[in-house]
């Protein structure tokens, strides 16, 4: 990994193309995401101002989610919503709508869980199950994604039994990104 890095790092300073810019620095936001939170903030950081410099809107919220996904993973909760309001969406392809509404969702569900009291929790999981509604419009029925943001949006609503039914739909798909397949292990443990 740190020989990954480190030859990433070193094509960025010879790089002159603004497009192969953005993706390497992107591509180490997503090295360093669930690796080293200091890192993973620059660069995604970087990756906001490359994609505001290339005026490339689809970028800019890749970026912008990338950069809600580390003030999320740091519990920064009210720096996450700040950043996510931030973020303009409408007229994006449908990969970045996606990932746009999967932060939302993801966003209030990890508020439910943070606060864990009602009405909270309650209204948290109301709002995730909205944003949930509207990313499920942008994944195919029966994809990985779309078992995953089904088997969430019944985990949340306490519906175990369901959801741990979909997350072993799911987690038997051919060709299952192994991230996923060992995230949803982990929600069926939960």
């Amino acid at each position: 990994k740190e020989k990954r890095l480190t030859r990433l790092k070193h094509s960025l300073t010879a790089m002159g193309d603004a497009e192969k810019r953005y993706q390497t620095v992107y591509q180490l936001f997503k090295e360093y995401e669930s690796y080293h939170f200091d890192s993973a903030f620059y660069y995604a950081r970087q990756a906001k101002r490359q994609a505001v410099l290339l005026k490339n809107r689809n970028y800019e919220v890749q970026a912008g989610c990338a950069i809600v996904f580390c003030h999320l993973s740091a519990g920064l909760y009210k720096e996450a919503f700040d950043a996510m309001s931030e973020i303009v969406h409408q007229g994006v392809d449908t990969e970045y709508q996606k990932q746009y509404y999967m932060m939302w969702t993801r966003l209030y569900y990890d508020m439910a869980n943070y606060n864990n009291s009602q009405p909270y929790e309650q209204h948290y999981v109301a709002q995730g199950n909205l944003y949930t509604d509207t990313l499920m419009q942008y994944i195919p029925e029966g994809t990985e994604y779309w078992y995953y943001a089904q088997a969430q949006r019944q985990m949340k609503s306490h519906d175990f039994a369901a959801s741990t039914e979909t997350f072993m739909k799911m987690i038997t798909l051919k060709d299952i990104d192994p991230h996923l397949q060992a995230i949803a292990y982990s929600c069926i443990g939960w």
